[in-house]
């Protein structure tokens, strides 16, 4: 309840109280801190949680490497996924983005894709992730291929991913063949997006 009121110093109070801490008690802390935006506080209490040998559910994981990504912690990230790789949890969809995405935030665009390429299954936030890392990290023209992979693959994009694309549009400030590219798409998409 404090945690979701972004009280972290009350959720800490409550969380020490607690004798016998289990996954449910770590978890609610950790995404206490994760939810106001306290993303070192978070971190450290994985790490405190896993030092006190108490075993990451899916959600703690899920948490964790959205903090890394955002905190650009590469190597915890890595240290995380072979957590997941022991627990035989990388199958899981949801997990196999927040890896895409960590890893490609932390600029390891070539991890991000390579583990995005293992994917048993990919869906349209998959391919949106892994659009958004290239994105951000300034990798417009390649962005291109993946949008045509994606139509190959017979995914249709949504309202995040033509947003993502209109990054591409804003961020230099200027209308170049990105630019067009980008709006051309957008256009093109915005018909199969509203039917």
């Amino acid at each position: 309840m404090y945690g979701k009121c972004g009280r972290t110093d009350e959720a800490q109070r409550a969380f020490d109280s607690i004798a016998h801490k289990n996954i449910f008690s770590w978890t609610s802390i950790l995404v206490a801190y994760f939810h106001a935006g306290l993303h070192n506080q978070a971190l450290e209490r994985f790490h405190q949680m896993i030092k006190a040998g108490v075993e990451p559910n899916r959600l703690v994981f899920l948490a964790a490497l959205n903090v890394c990504g955002i905190l650009k912690r590469l190597e915890d990230g890595a240290g995380i996924h072979r957590q997941i790789q022991d627990k035989l949890l990388d199958s899981d969809l949801e997990i196999g983005n927040a890896l895409v995405s960590m890893y490609g935030k932390c600029g390891r665009l070539d991890l991000a894709k390579q583990l995005f390429n293992c994917l048993e299954r990919r869906n349209v936030i998959s391919w949106t992730i892994l659009v958004s890392v290239f994105v951000e990290n300034g990798r417009r023209r390649e962005t291109w291929g993946l949008l045509r992979s994606m139509a190959v693959e017979g995914i249709k994009p949504d309202k995040v991913l033509l947003l993502t694309l209109l990054n591409v549009c804003s961020s230099r400030g200027v209308l170049d063949e990105d630019s067009w590219m980008a709006h051309d798409y957008i256009v093109k998409q915005k018909e199969t997006i509203e039917s």
